[in-house]
């Protein structure tokens, strides 16, 4: 809005891109080969956001690790910020049978956007690193609860989709202090988020090996 009302002519839904170096996608598969991972053979979870009803509960995400690695080998990797550790720590003790590996605080901005490119999809809330994998290409599943989608969803140039949930009695935007008894993002259940991959088409072999292919 503020370009256009500048007088500069822009498309009526705008794509951003994330720039990254042939360093960072360098280092991005040094950091899978260091793990033996594969591209388009792993999944990302972004765990993290700057506001706690912006967040998919930790079991949730093992939840989901789990359906993932059992029905198609998916290791999930937790990226973040050094802060949330702890938020991984919980991920990795509720995952049983999954394989799940934390690079918390371990890649510097580019290389993340790399490391998303490279995966098979991206599942994050409202955040920031959310639009860095959108802008990189990556496919993103973004999880919305209090923030409106329409002003904050992924507008990159991957592919994506968003799930939003608004409890009963609120309404969205919403920056209040008291959550919904439960939370917010609690109501955004795996088995909706792994449908919806389905639904995508994200899950089946052939889409599961394409997006390390070539990139």
């Amino acid at each position: 809005n503020l370009v256009q009302s500048s007088g500069v002519k822009v498309p009526s839904r705008g794509v951003y891109h994330f720039y990254r170096s042939e360093e960072d996608d360098r280092a991005a598969r040094d950091v899978l080969s260091a793990q033996e991972l594969a591209p388009g053979r792993f999944v990302c979870f972004h765990l993290g956001a700057n506001w706690e009803p912006k967040r998919w509960p930790p079991a949730h995400f093992a939840s989901l690790a789990e359906k993932l690695f059992v029905e198609y080998g998916f290791t999930a990797v937790l990226t973040g910020a050094p802060d949330d550790k702890p938020l991984a720590v919980q991920v990795m003790k509720q995952s049983k049978a999954a394989r799940v590996i934390s690079l918390m605080g371990q890649t510097r901005l580019g290389v993340l956007g790399s490391l998303f490119r490279l995966s098979a999809f991206v599942v994050s809330g409202d955040s920031g690193p959310m639009h860095i994998a959108a802008g990189s290409g990556a496919r993103v599943a973004a999880l919305f609860g209090p923030t409106d989608p329409a002003q904050t969803g992924p507008r990159g140039e991957g592919d994506s989709f968003v799930i939003h949930k608004v409890p009963e009695g609120f309404s969205c935007p919403w920056y209040g202090k008291n959550l919904p008894q439960g939370g917010w993002l609690s109501l955004i259940q795996p088995d909706e988020v792994m449908t919806a991959l389905k639904r995508k088409g994200w899950l089946t072999q052939t889409a599961a090996q394409q997006p390390g292919a070539g990139r």
